[in-house]
């Protein structure tokens, strides 16, 4: 309550305080455009009569009589007076200090997105393709994870048969009986064969062999050491060899020699 009265009380001076200076300053202006008003003290009228009846009476109306100093002499004056500057401290301006103004960033309104829906088109029923026809799979041999190896060793030129032999043996050349050796071809089961205890043909070039048929035969045969006699578990490497159906020119082979070695 007191606060609102001292508010009141102050804006009622500060009026009073603005209307009193406006009226002064009105008075000067107007007493400087006209100066023989009323509100003039000293208007220039006045001072122009008092001149006037001083010079009429040869007299100065209300001043006093002058005085006649008499001097015996001449004159004594002081020793010329010579002013001295006198060094006067210059205050050294401190500066002030001035704020800066910071800049506070306005938040701006980030729209927030929505989600849209989009049509994807869908496409087309597939319809079914009827299966493949079931191929017959032949069991091919990796490499053997045992102690047989086998190779090629050549191919023969014959006009009355077609088929395959060679040596099961120990490294040192001895041969080994009771060895099956398994041979087949794509689409064919194929046949097996036992190795022999000892050599024999005309050039000893053989323990098993395996007949393909009569004359020449074209095909692309495989070899392999199995476990036992219609068995398929290999124990070898497997050995591919292709036979020709002419006997005569080059690229004529129908007797192929494959080798099993031991490793140990």
């Amino acid at each position: 309550m007191f606060r609102g009265l001292s508010d009141r009380l102050a804006v009622v001076l500060t009026l009073i305080t603005l209307f009193v200076t406006m009226t002064l300053c009105m008075c000067y202006v107007a007493i400087f455009v006209s100066p023989e008003l009323p509100l003039n003290p000293f208007p220039p009228s006045q001072a122009m009569d008092l001149e006037s009846a001083v010079a009429d009476t040869g007299t100065s109306v209300g001043l006093p009589s002058p005085v006649v100093i008499e001097v015996n002499g001449s004159p004594t004056f002081p020793p010329t007076w010579t002013p001295t500057a006198t060094p006067t401290s210059s205050s050294t301006p401190t500066p002030t200090f001035t704020p800066t103004p910071t800049f506070t960033p306005t938040p701006t309104n980030t729209p927030t997105p929505t989600d849209t829906a989009t049509w994807t088109p869908r496409p087309p029923t597939n319809t079914p393709l009827p299966p493949p026809p079931t191929q017959t799979f032949t069991p091919q041999p990796t490499l053997p994870t045992s102690m047989w190896m086998g190779k090629l060793l050549s191919t023969d030129v014959n006009c009355g048969s077609t088929g395959l032999y060679g040596k099961v043996r120990r490294p040192g050349g001895s041969p080994i009986a009771d060895v099956w050796v398994h041979y087949w071809a794509s689409g064919w089961d194929g046949a097996w064969a036992k190795s022999e205890p000892d050599y024999w043909g005309d050039p000893g070039d053989r323990n098993w062999d395996g007949l393909l048929g009569d004359g020449p035969r074209a095909g692309t045969w495989h070899v392999a050491i199995v476990v036992s006699e219609g068995s398929r578990e290999f124990l070898s490497n497997t050995v591919s060899v292709e036979t020709s159906g002419f006997c005569e020119g080059h690229g004529a082979a129908q007797w192929a020699e494959i080798e099993f070695v031991r490793n140990y």
